[in-house]
């Protein structure tokens, strides 16, 4: 770790590893890192098990993003982050992600620079947002999914016929490794994650220990010249919850606390004290853990259930208001069951009512708008929490899918708009003459698509636009229809590709 004498930066910074080698505890970690990576930077290293994947996993705060980061920069990669629960804001992720597998710029051939992607946050990928998990499998394998579909394009110009088999014969005879490594990271192994299985290596980062712990701190303690002996530190070790970034952040508000006595003596009773106080802050939480402790730990402050709203501040109170009457206790009468709804749905009103009227200045009124959404729902019910309650599963409902899957569909047109130069209003009118020449009048259909791959649409673009057209009928898209827009639009894109490669070089 490196040592910085500056008042005004965090201890998060000023503790923070710089180097991938200064990394303890993690040596066989950081064994199987690098030899994955040193794939990339010789080809000749590839063995076996090598996939072009990497995915980390682990309890936040056990060093996941910092090993993928410090790694990169190891070996000299520029690295291009996309953060899971930002993709929504960000519509260009799947054209990013092409782009950057698919060629390397001068710059980065001249400054001997590579690219490395960090997505972070998988598992708070939405099936239904414009990147999905399945976009990610298809990533993985990009250089092989390339190489499939320039196979067939040439067995169909050459007139080879290939079956499927014979085609996935010869890949297994092959090596397939990207441009650029991808690093996964996710807290949590879910279902949808495992199916990553097959085309990533995965390791899991492990907690750290006890023992772990009180090194860190026995170390910022020496470091700092601060006067804790070793039994207050050990009364600290579990409100670190076993996460090096809390342990940081709790020495760093403990030595601001108690320097000059400012809050009384140091010592086990006022270190006590204080640390209750100190409670669950900034911990790093998902939305199953905000939903879980909001109708089912009694013990929240107003503080902690603030912090628990601003996970997501659009989804967690949605979230909230589709399980809560789930939530309310069937073991009391219909009368106070129903005074309980009517006080809930007064404060989500009231939530409403400041959020319409303050519209583009929310960040000055969040805090209300929490209490009245997440707070009152978790104080409403509090007396009736206790440990025979059982916890269950909340639920999304169709009302949530549908919001996502509009909001989605708006960011895509608008995003498909720019690219082809066209006003947003006249999108239903192209995707209605687009869905007419694939499926009912085939005389025009080449030229839409040259006009499609002239503008660079990627075929998923391109199929999602069929979808979103009026006239769509999923029945009329089926497998042999995809093929055959497959085999057509394919090489229109791949020849433009050529082209625009001979006229720059």
């Amino acid at each position: 770790m490196t040592d910085i004498d500056n008042n005004e930066i965090t201890w998060l910074d000023k503790y923070k590893v710089r180097t991938f080698e200064e990394c303890k505890g993690y040596e066989i970690i950081k064994d199987m890192m690098n030899k994955w990576i040193s794939v990339f930077i010789d080809r000749k290293n590839w063995y076996p098990q090598f996939k072009n994947g990497l995915l980390l996993s682990g309890k936040s705060g056990v060093g996941k993003s910092m090993l993928a980061e410090l790694l990169m920069n190891k070996w000299n990669y520029k690295i291009v982050e996309f953060n899971s629960l930002k993709i929504k804001t960000t519509t260009t992720i799947n054209e990013k992600l092409e782009s950057i597998l698919s060629t390397r710029s001068i710059t980065d051939i001249y400054s001997n620079i590579n690219t490395g992607i960090i997505i972070d946050k998988l598992d708070g990928m939405d099936p239904k947002k414009e990147c999905s998990l399945s976009d990610i499998i298809d990533y993985l394998n990009f250089n092989k999914r390339d190489y499939v579909e320039k196979l067939k394009i040439y067995n169909r110009k050459n007139k080879i016929k290939m079956t499927d088999t014979e085609i996935n014969r010869i890949i297994k005879t092959k090596r397939f490794i990207n441009n650029c490594p991808i690093i996964l990271i996710t807290n949590e192994l879910t279902h949808s994650i495992q199916s990553l299985s097959k085309d990533v290596i995965h390791i899991e980062i492990p907690s750290p220990s006890n023992d772990d712990i009180y090194e860190l701190m026995k170390y910022i303690r020496d470091n700092e010249s601060f006067k804790l002996n070793n039994d207050i530190l050990k009364i600290c070790i579990p409100y670190c919850q076993n996460d090096y970034r809390r342990v940081l952040h709790l020495m760093e508000l403990l030595y601001h606390s108690f320097k000059d006595n400012n809050i009384g003596d140091i010592n086990e009773i006022n270190i006590i004290k204080w640390l209750n106080s100190y409670s669950e802050k900034d911990l790093d939480m998902n939305i199953e853990y905000v939903i879980s402790n909001v109708y089912y730990n009694n013990n929240l402050t107003w503080d902690s259930l603030i912090n628990m709203y601003y996970v997501d501040e659009s989804f967690v109170p949605l979230i909230i208001h589709e399980n809560f009457t789930d939530m309310v206790p069937n073991n009391i009468s219909y009368k106070e069951q129903l005074d309980i709804c009517i006080e809930y749905y007064e404060n989500m009103y009231q939530s409403l009512v400041i959020k319409t009227n303050v519209f583009g200045h929310w960040e000055e009124f969040n805090d209300y708008i929490g209490i009245f959404s997440t707070v009152s729902a978790n104080n409403i019910l509090k007396k009736y929490m206790n440990e025979d309650r059982k916890y269950e599963t909340y639920r999304k409902s169709a009302m949530i899918s549908k919001y996502n899957y509009r909001y989605y569909n708006m960011k895509f047109i608008n995003y498909i708009c720019k690219k082809i130069s066209m006003d947003i209003d006249n999108f239903a009118i192209f995707s209605c003459l687009l869905y007419y020449s694939v499926f009912v009048n085939m005389i025009y259909l080449k030229e839409h698509l040259l006009l499609c791959a002239s503008y660079k649409l990627t075929f998923k673009e391109l199929e999602k636009i069929l979808k979103l057209s009026i006239l769509y009928d999923e029945k009329k898209y089926n497998k042999r229809k995809c093929k055959e827009l497959t085999d057509m639009y394919m090489p229109m894109i791949i020849d433009l590709d050529i082209e625009e490669e001979v006229i720059i070089f």
